[in-house]
């Protein structure tokens, strides 16, 4: 059993290799076999068909995109003492969501955000790892309010959410290979958040 899991995990790390790469609509799952060391119809012991690999991927680089953020963004509270040391803590922790070396994965999250239009299964999944991700997101917040470092008359949970609206917002430049310079919307994009988080606006 564990082997089998093991495997399973294999054809979804490749799978969202490939989904970097090459995206959904030409993703080949021979490729994805050979990567795993399997045969192209093992592969079907696993998922029901191309479209269930590819989700099954999707969801996963979605969970992991946004769970790998959260520790940072909790330890900008946890390891901040004023306002300033949080201030810098998410100034960094945004110039690693905007680090060039991550944009393949905004752009499967990106196509996961687009696939769960039209599938409720990734839609079921991709809400449920918001709800997880996002409620912790709020309780961070809540405690930064708590600590006088955000603006505590802005409602928690949407601003967790507005922030990975932010987040996500990059990907609309990303998709522009004449953009050129995109430090001019990562400094827009920090200052905003700051701003809304200012426990004193002015």
């Amino acid at each position: 059993m564990a082997e089998a899991l093991d495997t399973r995990s294999l054809l979804i790390d490749a799978t969202v290799k490939e989904l970097v790469k090459t995206g959904a609509g030409v993703l080949r799952v021979s490729v994805i076999a050979q990567e795993v060391g399997i045969s192209e119809a093992s592969v079907y012991h696993f998922f029901k068909n191309k479209l269930d690999l590819v989700e099954s991927a999707q969801i996963e680089s979605y969970r992991r995109s946004h769970l790998e953020m959260m520790i940072p963004f909790q330890a900008a509270v946890d390891l901040s003492e004023t306002i300033d040391d949080f201030n810098r803590a998410i100034r960094k922790l945004f110039s690693m969501i905007h680090a060039p070396e991550r944009q393949p994965l905004r752009a499967v999250r990106a196509q996961a955000l687009g696939a769960a239009v039209t599938s409720q299964r990734l839609r079921d999944a991709l809400n449920e790892i918001n709800e997880e991700v996002q409620g912790r997101v709020t309780d961070v917040i809540k405690k930064a309010q708590v600590l006088g470092w955000v603006n505590p008359n802005l409602e928690a949970r949407s601003l967790a959410y507005w922030v990975n609206a932010v987040v996500h917002g990059r990907v609309f430049i990303e998709m522009d290979p004449e953009w050129g310079d995109r430090s001019h919307w990562d400094a827009i994009a920090v200052e905003s958040v700051l701003r809304m988080f200012d426990p004193h606006p002015k």
